[in-house]
């Protein structure tokens, strides 16, 4: 049988780097680079300050893999990964990253195997998730780009959309927009649970009989 394959971005949606990010930047702009915080309310954290070009690049060097070590998981990303592995979806990461800098991925890697993110393969230096996602003939993608759900969607994709704050509200058929992964999870059950794998990841207050 046919295993449908969710695609799933990394950055907000598996680690919570997008919140981490946002924060090291607002730092950032106010003890090193003494500005008065952001300027333009948009979804790109470096679009919201009047940065230099120069400014911006040191940010990205250094705070990005600083950021990346720093991030914790969203939470329910582990739990709900894992049930739908169980319930036989096939799982693929697909990032941007390393597109920029290639050496962020060896750290990417090592914050996924550190906190043991349950998937089946991976593919970075992606830009163009569409391309990559019908390639692999992709069922679902979650993300939190409010670009790609739309691009995906436009191409018949059904796009889980983990909107952030900032992030606008997209009207189209197949964007589901969703607020964390048990809502994921609500929208990608199947019949065939097991009790079994979702004791280990999320046991109930009390035994169940």
């Amino acid at each position: 049988m046919e295993q449908d394959i969710i695609g799933v971005d990394i950055d907000g949606i598996i680690l919570d780097f997008e919140r981490v990010i946002r924060t090291y930047a607002e730092m950032y702009d106010l003890l090193w680079l003494k500005k008065d915080g952001k300027k333009n309310n948009e979804f790109f954290y470096m679009k919201q300050y009047d940065w230099t070009d120069e400014e911006k690049d040191a940010f990205k060097e250094f705070y990005f893999p600083y950021a990346t070590r720093k991030s914790p998981l969203v939470a329910g990303a582990i739990e709900a990964l894992t049930i739908l592995k169980s319930l036989g979806y096939k799982i693929v990461l697909i990032s941007a990253r390393g597109a920029m800098n290639p050496q962020i991925i060896e750290i990417v890697n090592e914050v996924l195997e550190f906190f043991c993110v349950p998937y089946d393969d991976i593919f970075f230096k992606q830009f163009d998730k569409v391309k990559v996602a019908k390639e692999l003939g992709i069922k679902y993608m979650i993300d939190d780009s409010p670009h790609v759900a739309t691009s995906l969607a436009d191409e018949g994709i059904s796009s889980l959309y983990f909107r952030d704050t900032y992030a606008p509200i997209i009207e189209h058929k197949l964007i589901t927009e969703v607020a964390n992964w048990g809502e994921i999870l609500r929208i990608l059950m199947k019949d065939n649970l097991d009790m079994e794998v979702v004791k280990k990841v999320f046991p109930p207050p009390f035994n169940l009989t």
